[in-house]
Order: structure tokens, then C-alpha cells, then sequence
């Protein structure tokens, strides 16, 4: 959280709800609510209708969440299906290439970035513990999306259907110079291109029918196969790319400048037999919050509040609700951040709806004031 002003790690934060609900509250309440629809359709599988939640931690991180989890209740969870687990390290080093002391007889090391997940899931033993359940498919997603639809039982029957090892969700992207990366093929193995490597020119060339050509943006949400997460860990995770990020280290000898070595998630998709795009839309699964409230600022937690104060209107107007009031006010002294103009704040719970559905109890025919905050009574 530390883009956000905060030093707690971003899934213990809130973006501002009128719950006061924390990202992690957010993400276990959706697959506490796919575990239950899951019982509803399956009568009999209370036992088996559960969705373990892995979440990756650092060093830094793992404290303070594991922390966080314990007086929370695992958010609700039974604590045997929260498994936390760390991600490796990797050694700082100069533009030279030596690597540098933290202190004496110290290396100064960095996480190895999300690419760092395979083997970290590995020699954790969390993948042998997902094997053991008998799980098949997993979604990885950041934790920077507050409205990432976790366990979403679309995108793995998508992937079933299909025959994945390996998938991502994708946006159309707002524009060629949105800073997203995009996929396509590089050496006919699919790959995401990162927007700073595009290049400009590349980025507005357009097909036959006027739509950008690269215009399947990554944001982030994955799904794979257990035995390929198997596969990539134990043969190809050494083979990932390492991408070098120049950054001021702290050092025995004081403050140098250096580079930092990182490994992407999305950089195993060339080791997949069989990978897909689903595409979603973008205003039901994209909210990213990666940057602190200012006038002006995109991807902060007002934006993405009102990502989701607007997708919850329109799950009450389906249902056959209004909403009557004013728009949100000011949200804490930030006007003017974003382009348009607050919405009707409308919260509802996870634990009410997964995505706009059974609402007709609580909506249809009534006219709800704002502000609505609805959650299981």
C-alpha cells in the first residue's frame, strides 16, 4: 500500500464503502457467496463445495496479514482453506553486475516479482496441498482489482470447456495509449507486451474493421490447470525472463544505484499447450486501485468506489429497483478526481449477490434512497 500512503499491505485496506470493507473482506465475502450458490445448485456438496483462498505474501507482507486474517475472523472463511504462503527473494545488484551488501556479511535482496509465484507455490507445498483436495483449476488475480469476480464459476467453466492450461481475462482497451499491457503472439507463443514496449506507432495500428489490433488489454486475472502450475514450477520457472527495474538500494555503504530482477506471472503463458482470452466487460470486473487520492487521479480508491457504486446501481435498476438521491459527495476532499461525476453511492454485499443476482427481494418496485447499502438481513 505503499503508492496509497499506507504501510499496510493493499488487501488490508478499505477503499472507502459505506461497509468499511477491506479488499480482503471484498474477495472473501465473493467466494463465501460462490461456495454458497454452489450449495444451492448442488444440493448435498456442503462438503465439497469449497474454494480454497492462497494468498501470496513477502516477507515484509506475511506478518501483518497473517495477523490481519487471525483477528478477522479468516474474513469468514474456515481458516484451514486461507493458505498464505511467501514469495522467494532474489539478490540486488549494481548496473555492473556485483551484488550488493545490506550489511556486513549481508546480501541486500528483492522479491522476485509475481512471476516468483510458480516456485514459490511449489516449495511452499501449497501446490501439493491443492492436489491433495483434488482441485484442477486455479485463478490468480491482484489484489489491486476491487472488483475482480474471485472463484468466478464463468471463467472456470469457460476453461473447462475450452481445454485450457492456461487463461487470462481481457478488456477491450480504452484507447492505443492506455498504460496497459496488451497480449499477442511473440515467436507465435502467446505473450503480454507491456505498454512501455509497444511503442507508439504500434499501438494505433487498427484491422480491417477500424478496431485497434492490439486491443486485448491484461489486467491481471488468470487461470491454470493445477498440473500446469506443476509443470511451469518444477521445468520452466528457471526459464523465465528476468526484467530489470533500476532503483535506489539501500547498502552498508549508503544509498546506490542498482537494478532490482523480477520475473512476471504472465511471461509462463509461452509454456502453455492450449491458452485462451475470455473477454469481459470492463465497468462489471475492472476497478484498479493502484495509486493515492488526488484531483485529477485515475486508478485510486475513489475511482474504483465508484467503479462499483455505478455496477451496483445497475444490479437494482435490473432487479427492478430506482434509486432516488443525490450523487456521492465530495469523498473526502478529492473533487474533480476522475473524469466524470460522482454516482449514487449503492453498496451491495457479497454476501447478498455475487453479480447482480436474487436481488428482486430487496429491489423490485421500491424506490431505495440513497444512499443504499444493502446486506444480508
Amino acid at each position: 500500500g505503499t503508492r496509497l500512503g499506507s504501510p499496510l499491505p493493499k488487501g488490508m485496506l478499505s477503499i472507502g464503502l459505506p461497509s468499511g470493507k477491506t479488499l480482503f473482506e471484498l474477495f472473501a465475502q465473493r467466494i463465501r457467496k460462490v461456495q454458497e450458490l454452489a450449495v444451492a445448485a448442488f444440493p448435498g456438496s456442503a462438503e465439497t463445495a469449497v474454494v480454497p483462498w492462497l494468498v501470496m505474501t513477502s516477507e515484509t507482507t506475511h506478518g501483518p496479514i497473517a495477523e490481519f486474517m487471525a483477528q478477522h475472523n479468516y474474513c469468514g472463511l474456515r481458516q484451514q482453506d486461507v493458505l498464505l504462503f511467501q514469495q522467494g527473494f532474489l539478490p540486488a545488484m549494481t548496473k555492473e553486475g556485483q551484488v550488493i551488501l545490506a550489511t556486513e556479511g549481508q546480501l541486500s535482496l528483492a522479491p522476485d516479482g509475481n512471476g516468483g509465484f510458480y516456485r514459490a507455490l511449489h516449495q511452499s507445498g501449497t501446490l501439493a496441498e491443492l492436489q491433495r483436495r483434488g482441485v484442477r483449476h486455479v485463478q490468480v488475480f491482484s489484489v489491486d482489482n476491487a472488483l475482480c469476480k474471485v472463484a468466478d464459476p464463468t471463467f472456470f467453466g469457460f476453461c473447462e470447456l475450452k481445454g485450457t492450461d492456461c487463461a487470462a481475462k481481457t478488456l477491450t482497451k480504452a484507447g492505443p495509449h492506455e498504460k496497459v499491457g496488451v497480449f499477442a503472439l511473440r515467436g507465435g507463443k502467446s505473450a503480454v507486451i507491456e505498454y512501455s514496449e509497444i511503442g507508439a506507432q504500434r499501438a494505433e495500428l487498427r484491422d480491417a474493421h477500424g478496431a485497434l489490433l492490439f486491443n486485448d488489454s491484461n489486467i491481471a486475472i488468470h487461470a491454470y490447470t493445477v498440473d500446469f502450475l506443476k509443470d511451469v514450477a518444477e521445468s520452466y520457472s528457471r526459464d523465465l525472463v528476468y526484467h530489470v527495474a533500476e532503483k535506489t538500494i539501500p547498502s552498508v555503504a549508503g544509498p546506490v544505484k542498482g537494478v532490482k530482477l523480477e520475473t512476471f506471472i504472465f511471461d509462463a503463458f509461452e509454456f502453455g499447450k492450449h491458452f485462451c482470452l475470455l473477454r469481459v466487460p470492463r465497468e462489471a470486473e475492472f476497478a484498479p486501485v493502484k495509486n493515492a487520492p488526488a484531483p485529477g487521479a485515475v486508478d485510486t480508491p475513489v475511482t474504483a468506489r465508484h467503479l462499483l457504486y455505478r455496477l451496483h446501481h445497475l444490479w437494482v435498476t435490473a432487479a427492478g429497483g430506482t434509486v432516488t438521491g443525490a450523487p456521492a459527495a465530495a469523498d473526502n476532499g478529492s473533487p474533480g478526481e476522475g473524469s466524470e461525476e460522482p454516482p449514487v453511492e449503492v453498496e451491495v454485499s457479497p454476501l447478498l449477490s455475487y453479480e447482480g443476482e436474487n436481488l428482486a427481494p430487496r429491489c423490485q418496485g421500491k424506490a431505495l434512497p440513497a444512499p443504499v447499502h444493502l446486506e444480508v438481513q
